[in-house]
C-alpha cells in the first residue's frame, strides 16, 4: 500500500480531523455511507471532527488494497469504540482519489446503523 493511503487511514484511525484535512485538496468531495455529500476541505474536516467526536475509537484492519492510476480503492473491516468496552466491526469499502500528491475524493460504503443501535 502506498504512503498516501496508509497516511490517510493513520491519520483516521487517530480520530486526527485536522492532520487528515492537511492530506485534501481545496475541493475535495466526501461521500460518507448515506450522509450529505460534504466539498471542500473545511466542510469535510469538520465532518470527520463531528463524526470523531460520537465514538471513543476506530481501527481499520485491511482485506484488500487495489491501486489505481490517481487512486486507491480500500475493502477493510473498521472496528468502531462506542466505549471502553463496546466494540462494533463493520465491514466498509472506500475509494480514495488523488490529485497529485493530495485527496481530491473520498467515498466510503458503509453501513453505520450498527455503530448507533
Amino acid at each position: 500500500m502506498t504512503d498516501w493511503v496508509t497516511e490517510f487511514f493513520r491519520r483516521a484511525d487517530a480520530l486526527d480531523a485536522d492532520g487528515v484535512a492537511e492530506l485534501l485538496t481545496d475541493d475535495v468531495a466526501l461521500n460518507f455511507g448515506n450522509w450529505d455529500t460534504q466539498s471542500g476541505r473545511d466542510a469535510v474536516r469538520q465532518t470527520f471532527a463531528d463524526f470523531y467526536s460520537s465514538i471513543a475509537g476506530m481501527s481499520h484492519s485491511f482485506v484488500n488494497v487495489w491501486e489505481v492510476n490517481g487512486g486507491a480503492i480500500v475493502e477493510s473491516k473498521v472496528t468502531y469504540s462506542k466505549s471502553e468496552d463496546e466494540h462494533v466491526e463493520i465491514p466498509a469499502m472506500t475509494f480514495l482519489s488523488q490529485a497529485g500528491d493530495k485527496i481530491s475524493g473520498i467515498r466510503i460504503y458503509i453501513d453505520m446503523a450498527p455503530l448507533y443501535t
